[in-house]
């Protein structure tokens, strides 16, 4: 388990993740994505022009700073203002170049070969080349910056080496990251093939940005980052402050983005982060019309659906809900048809409505919507077959930590079980220290136990890896699942496929084994919705698409009426 992620296996992250996906075909030894292979921008509606100011309601972001965006709202406003290397299709889930117009993955994809676009320029004017690129990510990976994105770059060569180097050593000791020429850069890794890094790039922690400035002053940096994008900050950014302005930077956008509407550039001249206290401040500031935009709290879902002209977006978010069954001598059901026979029993309709007021969706498989093509509605093809289990080996226990709904989901998922299979099942709740611990020491939790995952960036090698590769077990495999098959098919087949496409199939192959094996009951599939003025904002997309797959709102696709 990573330490800077150490809530992230078992539980809700506050972090949303942007989802990326990377494509190709095979050209000069590597696997490239040519410019004129990408498809055109997004088409607008004719009614979106250019101009006015969008409100949008956040909770507290705890930095602007790109290399600070871990929390939804920092994400949210730093994705706004600064442009990737690499961005996503909101509808397909595919890969779109964004400041880096081409890569190329190399022997077998144990470097990746960026080109950027010509005439890049950062919001202060100056240029953008490989050079700052580099220097950008140096910068997300060193200590001395403290970073909780800075796992993003763990499978570069050098990384592991940073936590026991000096500042000054750090930029240096980076090795795997390293500029070519004015507009290429290459990324190479400290051992093993990770063509879908690309991935990671979409994460609004990797914009690139002025590093030499933030080695200068970074307090000052940070208050008022200097990226490439369509935005820049009103004002320095203060912490507690009521509210976050970003502004056109001025002179001719350059932006040229494509798979999005306007290229990139924005409708709103200014985005306005209203900030407030929680979610529910800021939904009842979009009900009286105070924002135009605001997320709305899962238990308000249901009425916001019908608050008088506004429209709900409801859209996937990364998280996904499991019961999870220990493996190898203490797992109450050690044969896989016991633990199919679980899982077929649930009712997910029932949960996600009855315990979160159908804010939540059912999950009947392994990668979820929010990953966009790998993603098959009903995979596991998990339905009330009738199959009962064999008697458990053990007295049947289910360990959850108590905290949000976690309780209820519990109660439910036992009550089923009950009621469909005859099982007695003992809840047992815990703090999330003693949660934590003992879910990652030793054999782990007896009995069943629930948690959760979100990946740190949108892959489906990011969810089936950490979650079952079997070296991972007592980390993030909390289960102790242990396949040789898995580990080879994971590791050869999936994670060193350079081809998309490939890789999808691979994944899927997984799935396929994973819905046989059940080491993870999947019970609910997370959603995120988002409220909007519809008579003040709208989409400027055609297809009427106003999140991200990761269930962000589309900021710079939304127009002023």
């Amino acid at each position: 388990m990573r330490r800077a992620e150490t809530r992230r296996p078992l539980e809700t992250r506050r972090v949303l993740i942007l989802v990326l996906a990377l494509a190709g075909a095979l050209l000069a030894g590597g696997c490239a994505i040519p410019r004129e292979s990408a498809g055109p921008q997004a088409e607008s509606v004719v009614a979106a022009k250019p101009g006015g100011a969008v409100r949008v309601a956040v909770t507290p972001p705890g930095s602007i700073d790109p290399a600070g965006a871990t929390d939804p709202s920092a994400q949210l406003v730093v994705s706004t203002m600064c442009d990737t290397l690499v961005t996503i299709d909101p509808v397909t889930g595919d890969p779109r170049p964004g400041l880096a117009q081409s890569w190329i993955a190399s022997d077998g994809g144990r470097s990746i070969s960026f080109k950027l676009r010509k005439g890049l320029r950062f919001s202060d004017g100056s240029r953008l080349t490989s050079k700052e690129v580099v220097a950008s990510l140096r910068r997300l990976a060193d200590p001395s910056t403290a970073s909780a994105a800075s796992s993003l770059l763990a499978d570069v060569a050098g990384y592991s080496k940073l936590g026991a180097s000096t500042a000054e050593d750090a930029r240096t000791l980076l090795r795997g990251v390293r500029a070519i020429e004015p507009l290429s850069f290459e990324v190479l890794f400290e051992r093993g093939k990770h063509p879908d890094f690309v991935r990671a790039l979409a994460h609004p922690a990797t914009a690139p940005v002025r590093a030499d400035l933030a080695d200068r002053a970074p307090a000052a940096f940070a208050a008022a980052p200097v990226c490439s994008g369509p935005y820049k900050p009103a004002a320095p950014f203060k912490p507690g402050a009521a509210s976050v302005r970003v502004v056109r930077t001025g002179g001719k956008p350059d932006q040229a983005l494509e798979g999005v509407a306007r290229r990139g550039a924005g409708f709103a001249d200014e985005v306005d982060f209203r900030v407030f206290a929680d979610a529910a401040a800021g939904y009842g500031a979009w009900r009286r019309g105070e924002v135009d935009v605001a997320p709305v709290p899962p238990d308000q879902v249901a009425q916001a659906r019908v608050d008088g002209p506004q429209a709900v977006a409801v859209g996937p978010s990364p998280q996904v809900e499991f019961i999870a069954v220990p493996a190898g001598s203490r797992s109450p059901f050690p044969d896989a048809e016991s633990r199919r026979a679980l899982a077929d029993a649930l009712d997910r309709n029932a949960i996600a409505r009855d315990v979160y007021g159908g804010s939540r969706a059912p999950a009947t498989g392994f990668l979820p919507p929010s990953l966009g093509r790998v993603s098959r509605p009903d995979a596991c093809r998990f339905h009330a077959s009738g199959a009962r289990p064999k008697p458990p080996t053990q007295p049947l226990t289910l360990t959850f930590n108590d905290e949000f709904k976690n309780r209820q989901l519990a109660e439910a998922v036992a009550r089923q079980w009950h009621d469909k299979l005859g099982l007695d099942v003992r809840l047992v709740p815990m703090a999330w220290d003693d949660y934590v611990s003992k879910a990652s020491l030793g054999q782990g939790l007896d009995g069943l136990f629930r948690m959760s995952w979100s990946p740190r960036y949108q892959s489906g090698l990011e969810y089936l890896g950490p979650l079952f590769f079997s070296a991972n077990g007592g980390g993030s495999n909390l289960e102790r699942y242990s396949s040789v098959e898995f580990d080879r098919v994971f590791e050869v087949k999936a994670t060193g496929a350079v081809d998309e496409r490939e890789r999808d199939l691979e994944l899927r192959g997984l799935e396929d084994r994973l819905c046989q094996d059940v080491p993870l009951i999947p019970v609910l599939f997370g959603q995120s919705a988002v409220a909007l003025h519809t008579e003040r904002v709208a989409g400027a997309r055609a297809d009427g698409r106003v999140l991200t797959l990761a269930g962000a709102p589309l900021l710079r696709e939304l127009y002023v009426r």
